[in-house]
């Protein structure tokens, strides 16, 4: 069964990404030269390919020890990331219309993820 996405949950589930993106991205490691856009949509690509690869390598060397992600009312770190990898193993996530904000070594993507496996998630 499908299900709309009403106004106020699309709001809310782009200030979880927001989050996410940040935690994300200040996990790498600090740099002199300003992020390229590329750079943040590959970081979340990285991030569901990882999941969705079980590639617990990937995962840890883009988030740091104390990443904390908050997602659907529940408080995910890079443990439990990598315990729930099981389940997800062969999902396949999309990113779809990136907006995103660079400032120098700091960047913000807002973005609405769509599962592509299974079908129609986001």
């Amino acid at each position: 069964m499908k299900t709309k996405c009403t106004g106020e949950a699309f709001k809310w589930g782009l200030q979880v990404m927001l989050l996410v993106v940040s935690i994300l991205l200040a996990a790498c490691t600090e740099r002199d030269s300003p992020i390229e856009e590329e750079e943040v949509v590959q970081t979340m690509n990285d991030f569901f390919t990882a999941l969705s690869t079980a590639d617990s390598t990937l995962l840890i060397r883009i988030t740091k020890k104390n990443f904390t992600l908050y997602e659907h009312d529940e408080i995910w770190n890079r443990d439990s990331l990598l315990s729930l990898m099981p389940a997800v193993e062969g999902r396949i996530w999309k990113i779809r219309d990136p907006i995103i904000h660079v400032e120098g070594n700091m960047a913000h993507i807002y973005y609405y993820n769509v599962s592509q496996k299974p079908e129609g998630r986001s």
